[in-house]
């Protein structure tokens, strides 16, 4: 499954080669070869951060984190205050 990650101004063409569920982390393939595993709340995270990059709200520099580092779509949340 293809997807575009758009966060501000950052664009990702990105497939999801296996869709992460609660307990089983999925694995994606980014637009320059690299495979990333991705947690499920990973990718609501980045679902959240883009709806919010889409309605025009700052996002905080981190936000642009990508989905491999779980510690830093965290953290950007947690800047931004929304957890």
């Amino acid at each position: 499954m293809r997807k575009t990650i758009t966060l501000g101004q950052h664009r990702d063409e990105v497939e999801i080669i296996q869709q992460p569920a609660p307990n089983q982390p999925g694995r994606v393939l980014w637009a320059d070869g690299m495979v990333t595993e991705i947690t499920y709340d990973d990718l609501n995270a980045l679902a959240y951060m883009a709806e919010r990059a889409r309605s025009k709200v700052p996002l905080a520099a981190a936000a642009a984190a990508r989905a491999s580092d779980g510690a830093a779509v965290e953290a950007a949340l947690r800047s931004y205050g929304s957890i």
